[in-house]
Formats: C-alpha cells, sequence, structure tokens
C-alpha cells in the first residue's frame, strides 16, 4: 500500500521549522505503518484517521 498523506493546512503555519517537523512526520514510513493500523479502512484500499489518531502518535523533533 502506498502512503502519500494530503497535507494541504500545514502550509497555513507560520513557523517553517514546526511546519517542516510535522511534514516530515506525517510523510514518513513510521506514521504511514501507524495510520495503516490504526485507520479506518475505506474503499479503494484507502484509509481514513482523524486528528486522534495523530495525537496519539505524537511529533516527534529529529535529532541532529
Amino acid at each position: 500500500m502506498f502512503c502519500t498523506p494530503k497535507i494541504e493546512k500545514i502550509s497555513k503555519l507560520k513557523d517553517n521549522k514546526y511546519k517542516e517537523i510535522v511534514e516530515d512526520t506525517l510523510m514518513s514510513e513510521e506514521f504511514c505503518r501507524y495510520v495503516k493500523l490504526m485507520g479506518k479502512n475505506l474503499s479503494g484500499g484507502y484509509k481514513s484517521f482523524n486528528t486522534k489518531i495523530v495525537k496519539d502518535f505524537g511529533i516527534k523533533e529529529k535529532e541532529k
């Protein structure tokens, strides 16, 4: 299953550092696997997830 979330509201964030962290997290393989496990099945092989799933996953700043 290919995982590419639609990231629309993130572009409205003013802090570029935070925006980059959020984008990297949502585009990560780890998050993709998490959504595959926790998301709701939709027709055509799609998955649906809500803010609770994102909050439960958490967003972590990358270590340098």
